[in-house]
C-alpha cells in the first residue's frame, strides 16, 4: 500500500478547501488530535491512502453528506451520512473515500493507546478495539455534545483553552471505551476527592501558572494521579472542573487588577492568562453582568 500520507492525526490525506486542527493533551502522554474539514464543493475525490497504525478515525457530520466507501477496496453499503452522525473507521484496515457531496465535519484521530489508558485507570481488562459495522453511521448525542463543546476551539484561534479541550478529550475518550469497546466488564471506581495535600498543590499549581496554558495530564501528575482520577477527585473536591477552576481564578485575579492597579485592560488579560482583551471581556462580561472597562469604572469612582 502506499502510505503517501503524511499525518492521520491531521487528516491531511482527505481533500478539503479548509481544514483546522488541535492537539488533546490524553492520558498517559498520549494525544488525540482534532480536525475540522469543510468543502463547499462537490466532488473532492477520492481520498489518499492513509497510514497504517493502531488508532481509529471518528468522523462526526456537521452537514448532510453524500459519499462512496472502501474497505480493502469493496465498496460498502453507504451512501449518506446526516448532520449529527458519527462514524468509526479503523486505520489497521485499508479504506477510502469517495467524497462527492460538499461536506464539513468534526474527525477526531484516537489512538489505541489513549482508549486502553482510560480503561486501565478503572483497573479493566485491555481493549481489544471498538464495535461498530464498516460504513454504518450511528447517533450518539453524547458524542455531539463533546464536538460542540470543541466548535468554538476549532474556530477561535489564539484563544484556545488547553485544560478545557484536555477534559473534553478525556470524556470523549472515557465514552468511547464504556460504549463502544469489545465486551469488557466494568469495575466501580471510587467516588472519593482530592486528598488535603493534593487539593493544595492543585490549586497553589493553577495560582503559579494562571498566566500560562495549563495541561490537564501535567495538573494530574503534580497530584501524582493519572489524568481521569484527578479530573474526577478534583471536581468531588470543590464541586467544578479543573477547567472551570481556572477560569474562575483567572476572572478574580482580573478584579483583583481591575481594582488595585491602572493596568490597561490588554495588560491584565495577558498577565491573568487570557487569550487578548476581548477573550477578557468576553468572560468577565459573562461572569459579573459587564465588560471589565465598565466594571472597573463602577467599582473604583
Amino acid at each position: 500500500m502506499d502510505q503517501s500520507s503524511s499525518s492521520n492525526r491531521d487528516h491531511s490525506f482527505i481533500p478539503s478547501l479548509e481544514s483546522r486542527s488541535i492537539t488533546i493533551n490524553g492520558i498517559g502522554g498520549g494525544v488525540l488530535g482534532v480536525t475540522r474539514l469543510q468543502s463547499g464543493k462537490p466532488n473532492a475525490g477520492l481520498t489518499a491512502p492513509h497510514l497504517l497504525e493502531d488508532a481509529f478515525q471518528l468522523g462526526v457530520q456537521l452537514r448532510d453528506y453524500t459519499g462512496d466507501i472502501y474497505l480493502h477496496g469493496r465498496k460498502l453499503a453507504f451512501n449518506r451520512q446526516a448532520v449529527g452522525e458519527m462514524m468509526l473507521y479503523d486505520y489497521r484496515e485499508e479504506w477510502q473515500a469517495e467524497l462527492l457531496s460538499s461536506f464539513d465535519c468534526v474527525n477526531f484521530h484516537i489512538p489505541r493507546t489513549l482508549l486502553n489508558a482510560s480503561i486501565e485507570d478503572d483497573r479493566r481488562s485491555t481493549l481489544q478495539g471498538l464495535r461498530y459495522t464498516p460504513g454504518a453511521a450511528t447517533s450518539d448525542p453524547v458524542i455531539v455534545g463533546l464536538v460542540q463543546a470543541l466548535l468554538p476551539s476549532l474556530s477561535a484561534g489564539a484563544e484556545l483553552n488547553q485544560l478545557f479541550v484536555d477534559h473534553v478529550g478525556l470524556a470523549l475518550t472515557a465514552h468511547l471505551s464504556r460504549n463502544y469497546g469489545d465486551l469488557i466488564s466494568l469495575r466501580s471506581s471510587s467516588g472519593g476527592g482530592l486528598a488535603p495535600w493534593q487539593e493544595h498543590r492543585a490549586k497553589e499549581f493553577i495560582e503559579s501558572n494562571m498566566a500560562t496554558g495549563i495541561a490537564l495530564p501535567v495538573l494530574a501528575a503534580e497530584c501524582g494521579l493519572s489524568t481521569s482520577h484527578f479530573a474526577r477527585a478534583f471536581r468531588a473536591s470543590t464541586g467544578v472542573a479543573p477547567y472551570q477552576w481556572l477560569l474562575q481564578r483567572r476572572v478574580e485575579r482580573a478584579r483583583k487588577l481591575l481594582l488595585e492597579t491602572d493596568l490597561p485592560i490588554a495588560e491584565i488579560a495577558a498577565a491573568c492568562g487570557f487569550a487578548d482583551q476581548s477573550h477578557l471581556s468576553k468572560v468577565f462580561a459573562r461572569e459579573n453582568g459587564e465588560p471589565p472597562a465598565a466594571w472597573r469604572r463602577r467599582n473604583t469612582s
